[in-house]
Parts: C-alpha cells; sequence; structure tokens
C-alpha cells in the first residue's frame, strides 16, 4: 500500500514537472519569436509598386510602448493591411 502511494505520488510529480517544462519551453519560444520580430524589424522601406518610401516604423522604446504609440501605430498599420 504505502509502495503503491509514494508511485502515484512520484507519477502526479513527473507529470507537474514535465507538463511546467513544456509550458515554460513554449513560453520562452513565443518570447523569443516576438521580440525577434520586434528588434529585427524586417519591414521593406520603400514600395516598389507605388514607387514611393513607406511610413518608417517607429522604433522601440520602453515610453512609447507603456504611452500605447508603438501599439496604436502597429494597429494602425495591421489595419491598413500594410
Amino acid at each position: 500500500m504505502i509502495e503503491n502511494e509514494s508511485r502515484r505520488k512520484q507519477k502526479s510529480r513527473n507529470l507537474f514537472f514535465r507538463t511546467l517544462s513544456i509550458m515554460l519551453f513554449a513560453l520562452v519560444m513565443l518570447v523569443g519569436f516576438i521580440l525577434g520580430c520586434i528588434l529585427l524589424n524586417l519591414r521593406p522601406e520603400k514600395s516598389d509598386l507605388e514607387n514611393r518610401k513607406l511610413t518608417e516604423f517607429p522604433r522601440f522604446k520602453k515610453e512609447t510602448f507603456y504611452e500605447g504609440e508603438y501599439r496604436r501605430f502597429t494597429a494602425e498599420d495591421f489595419m491598413n493591411g500594410k
């Protein structure tokens, strides 16, 4: 009986840590992807089709992010289909 309980507790602990490690891995991957997209800023500067310079993407700063300017620009950019 005691062995069954300890095995059950061990299995439960293993499942918890396995689930936790998978969730942490997914979180790290998501954060890395988002930071990579923000920092690399892979946007074209000129439109060959329209033969004009495109609106410059704002530089990421904590102040503009917290004030909402950065998010407002990215939301407008997304809504305009750019």
